[in-house]
């Protein structure tokens, strides 16, 4: 029991990380979806058969069963959560650099940024753009001239 908890807990972690190592994501974009997607299906369905009529085997087979649904939703959750995280720090930093800009008359050079935030100033006009990536080979990109969040993915 407590081994196949920590199991449990590990496909939990390891669907957290796995939308923000892009090789990881080629190879479940392009290997993984169909089964993923079956393995998906099968769990579900296996959770309503055995609700409905076999309970015991429900109890030695539910680690089993909600492997997959707990991968994909933790991806889900880290994905949706690194996405609102960012945008509210990137929001924050684009009202700090606005106010530099008002108070200098020009947009930084260089502007610190930590936790995967990239900042950077166009060239040749007092314009900048802030990224940042919110998985699964997304980026969330802002100019300061469109004052508009554009989404890129993988072939953008």
């Amino acid at each position: 029991m407590r081994q196949q908890t920590i199991i449990i807990i590990c496909i939990f972690v390891l669907g957290l990380v796995f939308p923000f190592i892009d090789y990881l994501v080629v190879v479940e974009t392009f290997f993984l979806l169909i089964p993923l997607a079956i393995l998906l299906f099968a769990s579900v369905a296996l959770l309503i058969g055995y609700l409905f009529w076999d309970r015991t085997k429900l109890k030695r087979s539910i680690y089993f069963i909600l492997a997959v649904p707990i991968f994909i939703a933790a991806q889900f959750i880290s994905t949706w959560t690194v996405d609102e995280v960012q945008r509210l720090r990137s929001e924050f930093i684009i009202k700090e650099i606005e106010s530099i800009t008002t108070q200098i008359g020009q947009i930084p050079d260089r502007y610190p940024l930590t936790y995967g935030i990239k900042f950077s100033k166009i060239e040749d006009k007092n314009e900048f753009t802030l990224v940042y990536s919110r998985g699964f080979m997304i980026t969330e990109k802002y100019n300061s001239k469109d004052k508009v969040w554009r989404s890129q993915g993988w072939n953008d």
